[in-house]
């Protein structure tokens, strides 16, 4: 029992000794730190001071010049100043930020330029950094946290990368199928660093629409949208209620995927049995190609038609639509063996069709294309559930927003460059592609940095706004000038057709600008 009361009590004194050593060490740094923060409020002004001075020395040596600020740009992509804007070690960290692609602190950012890990360089760094934040090149989301503002751009051409802001613009523009007349306005503007966010973005503007009301309908956007994932972009568009009408990239044309049993062309579903020439009309096809598409390729696009899956039911509050197959329902648009097998559906009553009447000949069954089956499937073979794909063995499917996965991305509503396509996809895009001219032309010239003046992103934002808005103001008035009188035009010259209240006048109308 001694023994062990002589052991707990060595152990308690090295304990003791120990804590006595921990305090000592503690008091030590405690002192350190205390020396170290005087330091750092004594060292800190001297390294502002010394930046300053090394930034003075290099604007003379640069003749002077001061780096302009990146600049808005008109229309999603575009940018406004280049690299050379920025001088000495201001163009390297920018550049460093750049490539990097992520926020970044100083002591990264001194990293990646080489500088010594040393303290001071990197509160050099710090201080420009700083700099460059006030000057609209950098953004400070947290403190010590740097992002790059603006970004390069590389636009479609070989021409090289500018640095700037990108604008997203919504745009109203009408179909060619559309009634009526209205102004063709830029509706939303989101500025952001090009490449970054894009359907994001997108998004943010069609959002800012709903509190005043505005209608819904197509929404046709670039290939740029095309590539953003299905939950960036696309599902949210529906979401809002827009419809989609989308052009895809030389490698994404043809059968992009399948689903329940279908397949996904070129946006939509298909009978799976879809000949192979008519799924893969579009695959491999050039960017000339599908602008101005030959006889051939026009037959086969219209062959396409009456295999494509039949629309149910529209989008419920979860974003579900019920597709038909071809070949089920009351008017059927092809005949399909496979079907008939499954389903047992009856033979057609013998009925007298008038040769003479186009739409009755059409309806008959001998004018629809016939399914070809594949060589190795019987024509009697034992039914059983599900065989052999779950559109032909249930006639219609559920299509949930996610079940086609990241191929939902390439979903669209119009048949892809058919004649309905054609009229509702290149008449948006044209106007888009008008709105763009205008804030570009002489009158705004938004893509000019001299009109753009003042520096950081909110000012671009506020200088971007309000030159949008001043187009706006322009294709008001030129809408005015050409709609909004109440005269009628001579008989004997002209008169409106009750079947087309899109037509336009002609020139020749004599009618009077407002106020004449």
């Amino acid at each position: 029992m001694a023994s062990l009361l002589e052991r707990l009590t060595a152990d308690e004194a090295a304990a003791r000794q120990q804590l006595a050593d921990l305090r000592e060490q503690v008091a030590a740094l405690e002192e350190r730190l205390s020396e170290l923060s005087i330091a750092r409020k004594v060292i800190e002004p001297l390294l502002v001071e010394e930046s300053a001075a090394q930034d003075a020395n290099e604007s003379r040596a640069d003749q002077n010049r001061r780096p302009d600020p990146p600049q808005s740009a008109a229309h999603r992509g575009r940018a406004s100043s280049d690299r050379r804007d920025l001088a000495g070690t201001d163009e390297q960290v920018v550049a460093a930020m750049t490539s990097a692609g992520r926020p970044m602190r100083a002591k990264e950012v001194a990293q990646a330029l080489g500088e010594p890990q040393a303290r001071g360089r990197v509160e050099a760094t710090r201080a420009r950094l700083k700099k460059l934040v006030t000057a609209g090149w950098l953004t400070q989301a947290e403190p010590g946290l740097f992002a790059i503002a603006a970004g390069w751009h590389y636009s479609g051409g070989d021409g090289p990368p500018t640095f700037g802001y990108s604008a997203t613009l919504a745009t109203a523009a009408r179909t060619r199928a559309t009634r009526g007349h209205f102004p063709q306005l830029a509706l939303g503007l989101v500025i952001d660093t090009p490449h970054k966010r894009i359907g994001a973005n997108a998004i943010t503007t069609l959002q800012g629409f709903l509190p005043l009301g505005l209608p819904v309908g197509i929404l046709a956007v670039d290939r740029a949208y095309t590539d953003q994932a299905a939950d960036h972009f696309a599902r949210p568009a529906r979401a809002l209620g827009f419809k989609l009408a989308l052009d895809y990239k030389q490698d994404q044309r043809g059968v992009q995927g399948s689903v329940h049993g279908a397949l996904l062309i070129d946006g939509n579903l298909a009978c799976p049995l879809m000949p192979e020439r008519l799924a893969q009309a579009t695959t491999d096809l050039d960017d000339q190609t599908i602008r101005t598409p030959p006889e051939q390729l026009t037959q086969l696009i219209a062959a396409r038609e009456p295999y494509w899956l039949k629309l149910k039911q529209g989008a419920d509050a979860h974003g579900r639509i019920r597709l038909q197959c071809p070949a089920a329902g009351t008017s059927p648009s092809v005949t399909c063996p496979r079907f008939n097998r499954l389903h047992r559906a009856p033979a057609a009553p013998p009925t007298a069709v008038d040769l003479t009447n186009s739409r009755q000949r059409a309806a008959h069954g001998a004018a629809k294309p016939t399914v070809i089956l594949p060589a190795g499937e019987p024509l009697r073979p034992p039914r059983s559930k599900g065989d052999p794909a779950h559109i032909c063995a249930q006639t219609t499917i559920t299509l949930h927003p996610d079940d086609l996965g990241a191929k939902d991305k390439f979903r669209q509503d119009p048949h892809y460059l058919t004649p309905a396509w054609q009229d509702t996809y290149k008449p948006i895009r044209a106007n888009t592609e008008c709105i763009n001219g205008r804030l570009k032309g002489h009158h705004i010239d938004l893509g000019d940095p001299k009109n753009r003046l003042a520096h950081g992103r909110v000012a671009q934002i506020l200088l971007a706004a309000l030159m949008v808005a001043t187009a706006n103001e322009l294709i008001l008035l030129a809408w005015r000038q050409a709609h909004d009188h109440h005269e009628p035009p001579p008989e004997d010259t002209y008169a409106f057709d009750a079947q087309e209240p899109d037509r336009e006048p002609p020139a020749a109308s004599g009618r009077p600008p407002p106020g004449a």
